[in-house]
Protein backbone atom coordinates (compact mmCIF):
# COMPACT_ATOMS: atom_id res chain seq x y z
CA UNK A 1 0.00 0.00 0.00
CA UNK A 2 1.08 3.29 -0.77
CA UNK A 3 1.40 6.20 1.78
CA UNK A 4 2.06 9.64 1.03
CA UNK A 5 3.81 12.28 3.22
CA UNK A 6 5.31 15.67 2.47
CA UNK A 7 8.24 17.28 4.11
CA UNK A 8 9.60 20.78 3.78
CA UNK A 9 12.89 21.40 2.21
CA UNK A 10 14.42 25.64 1.81
CA UNK A 11 11.41 26.73 0.56
CA UNK A 12 9.51 23.87 -1.25
CA UNK A 13 7.21 21.42 -0.01
CA UNK A 14 8.67 17.96 -1.32
CA UNK A 15 5.73 15.08 -1.23
CA UNK A 16 6.92 11.82 -1.55
CA UNK A 17 5.31 7.98 -1.59
CA UNK A 18 6.49 5.11 0.22
CA UNK A 19 6.12 1.21 -0.54
CA UNK A 20 6.83 -1.53 1.05
CA UNK A 21 9.37 -2.85 3.73
CA UNK A 22 12.91 -3.99 3.13
CA UNK A 23 16.32 -2.87 2.21
CA UNK A 24 15.12 1.07 1.36
CA UNK A 25 15.46 2.40 -2.37
CA UNK A 26 14.97 5.84 -3.21
CA UNK A 27 14.33 6.53 -6.80
CA UNK A 28 14.82 10.07 -8.45
CA UNK A 29 12.75 10.75 -11.47
CA UNK A 30 14.64 12.95 -14.59
CA UNK A 31 12.88 15.49 -16.50
CA UNK A 32 9.79 16.55 -15.54
CA UNK A 33 10.21 15.65 -11.85
CA UNK A 34 7.44 13.52 -11.60
CA UNK A 35 7.58 10.19 -9.47
CA UNK A 36 4.41 9.24 -10.91
CA UNK A 37 7.05 7.79 -13.95
CA UNK A 38 8.04 5.06 -11.00
CA UNK A 39 4.45 4.04 -10.40
CA UNK A 40 4.37 0.65 -11.67
CA UNK A 41 8.57 -0.36 -10.74
CA UNK A 42 7.87 1.05 -7.24
CA UNK A 43 4.68 -1.09 -6.71
CA UNK A 44 6.65 -4.13 -8.13
CA UNK A 45 9.91 -3.59 -5.71
CA UNK A 46 8.11 -2.97 -2.70
CA UNK A 47 7.69 -6.80 -1.95
CA UNK A 48 11.62 -6.73 -1.25
CA UNK A 49 12.48 -3.20 -0.58
CA UNK A 50 11.05 -0.30 1.25
CA UNK A 51 10.44 2.20 -1.86
CA UNK A 52 10.53 5.80 -1.87
CA UNK A 53 9.79 8.16 -4.67
CA UNK A 54 9.09 11.82 -4.63
CA UNK A 55 8.48 14.90 -6.82
CA UNK A 56 11.08 17.07 -7.20
CA UNK A 57 10.54 20.60 -6.05
CA UNK A 58 8.65 22.71 -8.46
CA UNK A 59 6.59 19.64 -10.25
CA UNK A 60 3.58 17.56 -10.03
CA UNK A 61 2.50 17.71 -6.55
CA UNK A 62 5.54 19.05 -4.81
CA UNK A 63 6.07 22.94 -4.62
CA UNK A 64 8.80 25.67 -4.79
CA UNK A 65 10.00 28.75 -6.93
CA UNK A 66 8.99 28.48 -10.28
CA UNK A 67 11.37 31.62 -11.09
CA UNK A 68 14.72 30.33 -10.04
CA UNK A 69 17.02 27.75 -11.85
CA UNK A 70 17.48 24.62 -10.83
CA UNK A 71 20.20 24.52 -8.22
CA UNK A 72 21.81 20.69 -8.53
CA UNK A 73 23.57 21.01 -4.54
CA UNK A 74 19.82 21.82 -3.57
CA UNK A 75 18.16 19.24 -5.57
CA UNK A 76 21.12 16.60 -3.83
CA UNK A 77 19.60 18.36 -0.53
CA UNK A 78 15.95 17.61 -0.95
CA UNK A 79 17.37 14.12 -1.36
CA UNK A 80 18.44 13.75 1.88
CA UNK A 81 15.22 15.88 3.00
CA UNK A 82 13.16 13.29 1.90
CA UNK A 83 15.37 10.21 3.40
CA UNK A 84 15.46 11.96 6.42
CA UNK A 85 11.73 13.16 6.83
CA UNK A 86 11.14 9.06 6.15
CA UNK A 87 13.30 8.07 8.87
CA UNK A 88 16.34 6.80 6.92
CA UNK A 89 19.81 7.54 7.39
CA UNK A 90 20.88 6.01 4.12
CA UNK A 91 19.73 4.11 0.80
CA UNK A 92 19.81 2.44 -2.25
CA UNK A 93 19.42 5.53 -4.78
CA UNK A 94 18.62 4.84 -8.21
CA UNK A 95 17.99 7.59 -10.76
CA UNK A 96 17.02 8.13 -14.19
CA UNK A 97 17.95 10.35 -17.02
CA UNK A 98 18.70 13.60 -15.18
CA UNK A 99 17.31 11.94 -11.84
CA UNK A 100 20.56 10.40 -12.52
CA UNK A 101 23.11 13.63 -12.43
CA UNK A 102 21.26 15.03 -9.34
CA UNK A 103 22.35 11.22 -7.65
CA UNK A 104 25.66 12.30 -8.74
CA UNK A 105 25.41 15.06 -7.30
CA UNK A 106 24.35 13.57 -4.10
CA UNK A 107 27.37 10.93 -4.16
CA UNK A 108 29.42 14.19 -4.56
CA UNK A 109 28.34 16.20 -1.60
CA UNK A 110 26.24 13.45 1.39
CA UNK A 111 28.26 10.17 0.65
CA UNK A 112 27.29 9.33 3.68
CA UNK A 113 23.62 8.78 2.70
CA UNK A 114 23.83 5.98 -0.12
CA UNK A 115 24.13 2.62 0.44
CA UNK A 116 23.98 1.86 -3.10
CA UNK A 117 24.29 4.22 -6.29
CA UNK A 118 21.96 2.89 -9.35
CA UNK A 119 22.52 5.09 -12.50
CA UNK A 120 20.13 4.81 -15.63
CA UNK A 121 21.36 6.67 -18.36
CA UNK A 122 22.41 9.56 -16.69
CA UNK A 123 22.09 12.70 -19.31
CA UNK A 124 25.59 14.10 -18.37
CA UNK A 125 26.77 14.91 -22.13
CA UNK A 126 29.58 16.99 -20.52
CA UNK A 127 31.52 13.74 -20.12
CA UNK A 128 30.95 12.76 -24.45
CA UNK A 129 33.51 13.97 -26.85
CA UNK A 130 30.37 15.49 -28.56
CA UNK A 131 29.43 17.67 -25.63
CA UNK A 132 29.39 20.86 -27.83
CA UNK A 133 27.00 20.01 -30.09
CA UNK A 134 24.83 18.19 -27.67
CA UNK A 135 24.88 21.29 -25.74
CA UNK A 136 23.67 23.27 -28.37
CA UNK A 137 20.77 21.00 -29.44
CA UNK A 138 19.93 21.96 -25.59
CA UNK A 139 19.97 25.27 -26.58
CA UNK A 140 18.06 25.24 -29.82
CA UNK A 141 15.61 23.29 -27.72
CA UNK A 142 14.72 25.97 -25.36
CA UNK A 143 14.74 28.35 -27.95
CA UNK A 144 12.16 26.60 -29.99
CA UNK A 145 9.90 26.36 -26.50
CA UNK A 146 10.37 30.37 -26.47
CA UNK A 147 9.35 30.87 -29.84
CA UNK A 148 6.38 28.27 -30.10
CA UNK A 149 5.41 26.72 -27.84
CA UNK A 150 6.00 23.69 -24.67
CA UNK A 151 4.47 20.99 -27.06
CA UNK A 152 6.98 21.77 -30.11
CA UNK A 153 10.04 21.74 -27.50
CA UNK A 154 8.95 18.66 -26.12
CA UNK A 155 8.67 17.00 -29.45
CA UNK A 156 11.94 18.29 -30.85
CA UNK A 157 13.61 16.91 -27.36
CA UNK A 158 11.93 13.38 -28.21
CA UNK A 159 13.53 13.12 -31.69
CA UNK A 160 16.74 12.28 -30.20
CA UNK A 161 15.41 8.98 -27.90
CA UNK A 162 16.16 5.79 -29.04
CA UNK A 163 14.17 2.99 -28.95
CA UNK A 164 10.83 3.91 -28.90
CA UNK A 165 8.00 2.38 -31.52
CA UNK A 166 5.75 5.87 -30.29
CA UNK A 167 6.41 9.61 -29.03
CA UNK A 168 7.74 9.50 -26.08
CA UNK A 169 6.88 12.11 -24.97
CA UNK A 170 4.30 11.47 -22.56
CA UNK A 171 6.82 10.53 -20.10
CA UNK A 172 8.50 14.01 -20.01
CA UNK A 173 6.53 15.16 -16.72
CA UNK A 174 3.31 17.09 -16.68
CA UNK A 175 1.85 18.91 -19.19
CA UNK A 176 1.61 22.10 -16.18
CA UNK A 177 5.14 21.92 -15.69
CA UNK A 178 7.12 21.49 -19.17
CA UNK A 179 7.96 25.36 -18.98
CA UNK A 180 9.46 25.60 -16.03
CA UNK A 181 11.71 22.16 -17.52
CA UNK A 182 12.32 24.20 -20.36
CA UNK A 183 13.12 28.26 -18.65
CA UNK A 184 14.64 26.56 -15.30
CA UNK A 185 15.62 22.89 -15.40
CA UNK A 186 17.27 22.22 -19.15
CA UNK A 187 20.08 24.01 -19.37
CA UNK A 188 21.59 23.47 -15.91
CA UNK A 189 20.98 19.61 -16.77
CA UNK A 190 22.69 20.10 -19.44
CA UNK A 191 26.03 21.74 -18.22
CA UNK A 192 26.49 19.64 -15.15
CA UNK A 193 29.45 18.22 -14.71
CA UNK A 194 30.31 15.70 -11.96
CA UNK A 195 33.17 15.76 -9.87
CA UNK A 196 34.59 12.15 -10.50
CA UNK A 197 37.26 12.01 -7.76
CA UNK A 198 35.42 13.01 -5.20
CA UNK A 199 32.78 10.10 -5.83
CA UNK A 200 35.65 7.48 -6.54
CA UNK A 201 37.27 8.58 -3.43
CA UNK A 202 33.37 8.10 -1.56
CA UNK A 203 34.06 4.48 -2.86
CA UNK A 204 30.65 3.92 -2.97
CA UNK A 205 28.72 0.88 -4.13
CA UNK A 206 27.76 1.72 -8.05
CA UNK A 207 26.06 0.47 -11.35
CA UNK A 208 25.53 1.90 -14.70
CA UNK A 209 22.57 0.71 -16.76
CA UNK A 210 22.49 0.95 -20.00
CA UNK A 211 19.10 0.14 -21.66
CA UNK A 212 19.32 -2.56 -24.55
CA UNK A 213 17.22 -0.49 -26.95
CA UNK A 214 18.88 2.45 -26.50
CA UNK A 215 21.66 2.36 -29.20
CA UNK A 216 23.66 5.30 -29.84
CA UNK A 217 21.91 7.97 -27.86
CA UNK A 218 24.03 10.04 -26.24
CA UNK A 219 22.29 9.09 -22.48
CA UNK A 220 23.52 5.54 -23.62
CA UNK A 221 26.90 6.20 -24.13
CA UNK A 222 27.19 8.15 -21.04
CA UNK A 223 27.57 4.90 -19.32
CA UNK A 224 30.64 3.29 -20.34
CA UNK A 225 32.22 6.87 -19.97
CA UNK A 226 31.12 7.44 -16.51
CA UNK A 227 31.78 3.62 -15.51
CA UNK A 228 35.37 3.54 -16.47
CA UNK A 229 35.78 6.86 -14.81
CA UNK A 230 34.28 5.11 -11.52
CA UNK A 231 35.85 2.14 -11.45
CA UNK A 232 32.34 0.00 -11.98
CA UNK A 233 30.66 -2.10 -14.17
CA UNK A 234 28.43 -0.94 -16.64
CA UNK A 235 25.54 -3.59 -17.14
CA UNK A 236 23.05 -3.96 -19.86
CA UNK A 237 19.15 -3.99 -18.77
CA UNK A 238 15.74 -4.56 -21.03
CA UNK A 239 14.46 -1.96 -22.57
CA UNK A 240 14.60 1.94 -23.67
CA UNK A 241 15.10 5.19 -21.17
CA UNK A 242 11.86 4.77 -19.92
CA UNK A 243 12.03 0.90 -19.72
CA UNK A 244 11.00 1.14 -16.36
CA UNK A 245 7.61 2.57 -16.95
CA UNK A 246 6.72 0.73 -20.32
CA UNK A 247 7.99 -2.29 -19.62
CA UNK A 248 8.23 -2.78 -15.96
CA UNK A 249 8.97 -6.16 -15.19
CA UNK A 250 11.86 -7.49 -16.76
CA UNK A 251 13.36 -4.10 -15.70
CA UNK A 252 12.49 -4.79 -12.18
CA UNK A 253 14.12 -8.27 -12.46
CA UNK A 254 17.55 -6.48 -13.98
CA UNK A 255 17.12 -4.57 -10.97
CA UNK A 256 16.89 -6.94 -8.60
CA UNK A 257 20.05 -8.60 -10.16
CA UNK A 258 21.83 -5.63 -9.36
CA UNK A 259 21.93 -5.37 -6.40
CA UNK A 260 22.20 -8.79 -5.13
CA UNK A 261 25.26 -9.02 -7.00
CA UNK A 262 26.63 -5.23 -5.27
CA UNK A 263 29.25 -6.27 -2.60
CA UNK A 264 28.19 -6.00 0.90
CA UNK A 265 30.98 -3.11 1.12
CA UNK A 266 28.50 -0.55 2.81
CA UNK A 267 29.94 -1.01 6.73
CA UNK A 268 33.99 -1.18 5.62
CA UNK A 269 33.54 2.23 3.43
CA UNK A 270 34.56 5.72 5.03
CA UNK A 271 33.12 8.86 4.00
Amino acid sequence: MKRTYSVECEGATLIYDMRGAGPPLILIPGAGGDCAVFSALAAILADEFQVITYDRRCNARSSGDRTSDLNMAQQARDVVAVLRAAQLERAMVFGNSSGASIALQLAMDHPHCIEALLLHEPAVMTVLPDAAELLEFNRYVVQIYRERDARAAVMLFASIFVGFDKPVAGGIGQEKDRPFLFEHEMAQIARFMPNLERIREANIPTALLVGALSGDAFYARTGPVLANELGCQCTTVPGNHLAFKLDPQPFALALRQIIADFPNEASKRTV
